[in-house]
């Protein structure tokens, strides 16, 4: 797979932003859900996925189609009761 069209921003833009990943910097495995920040300025569950050898980034689900993702953030754990 390649990983052009998966990322086009620069490594430094996310360094000190809490605990978002630049894309440029790392990528999930493929199939993997994370927390991403797309170019739109949106906040989505997504994951990578083979689009005809290339890799790139939906949201799952009939028609969803790819969005363009600026940094990730691997997703918390899930809750489980008495996690209080």
């Amino acid at each position: 797979m390649t990983k052009k069209y998966v990322c086009n921003y620069p490594a430094d833009v996310f360094d000190n932003n809490q605990n978002w990943i630049s894309c440029s910097k790392s990528l999930p495995e493929e199939e993997k859900e994370v927390l991403v920040y797309t170019d739109a300025g949106e906040m989505l569950v997504a994951y990578l996925f083979d689009d005809w050898g290339n890799l790139a980034w939906t949201t799952g689900g009939l028609g969803s189609g790819t969005v363009n993702v600026v940094a990730l953030m691997p997703l918390p754990e899930p809750y489980k009761e008495g996690d209080e």
